[in-house]
């Protein structure tokens, strides 16, 4: 990055001193270009790129669910019913039901490793629980903390959020089920 800092640099100058706005024009526009495709580059290499709709898999019992992948939000949201609370060892527990837009079900039973506060319209303030889930995008599998949460009001059961999203995916927003049917059910 170093070299692309003295370039940066080098161009600053030489802009300065260069009395001709066609050759200034000209070379704001190779600096615009650079400065934008050089780290997006660096970004893009490794990285693997889904659509902003996708299957996302459930792991360990390869559960699949619509979800919308979203770099707007920091977490992860899924839709659950029949949610209760119990304790069991002496921590809290949260049970609920996954159901798919294929009407199958699957009771999930994990710890609530928190409780999240989501800031929602107009400033109103949510509380919800948190537990770790493993979910499979693309044929990455990654373990992340998802809030649980009434969806029904929304089009997809599960929303991604960029924690699960950081450094292994980019976002086509043109495109849908670019990835799902790399992970194996």
């Amino acid at each position: 990055m170093s070299d692309f800092c003295a370039v940066v640099q080098f161009f600053s100058i030489w802009l300065i001193a260069a009395r001709k706005s066609e050759i200034r024009c000209v070379f704001l526009t190779l600096f615009f270009v650079t400065a934008t495709v050089l780290p997006l580059g660096e970004l893009v290499q490794g990285a693997t790129v889904t659509g902003w709709v996708e299957n996302v898999y459930i792991y360990p019992e390869r559960f699949v669910l619509r979800a919308k992948i979203d770099t707007g939000a920091e977490h992860s949201s899924l839709h659950a019913t029949g949610v209760s609370y119990y304790t069991y060892q002496g921590k809290r527990w949260l049970r609920f039901w996954l159901v798919n837009r294929h009407g199958e079900k699957l009771l999930i039973k994990k710890p609530v490793t928190r409780t999240a506060q989501i800031k929602r319209h107009f400033d109103e303030i949510q509380e919800r629980p948190v537990i770790t889930l493993a979910m499979c995008l693309a044929g990455i599998i990654k373990t992340v903390d998802v809030n649980v949460v009434d969806r029904s009001g929304y089009d997809h059961q599960l929303l991604i959020g960029r924690s699960f999203l950081a450094n292994d995916f980019l976002v086509d927003p043109s495109a849908t089920d670019r990835s799902s049917a790399m992970c194996v059910r």
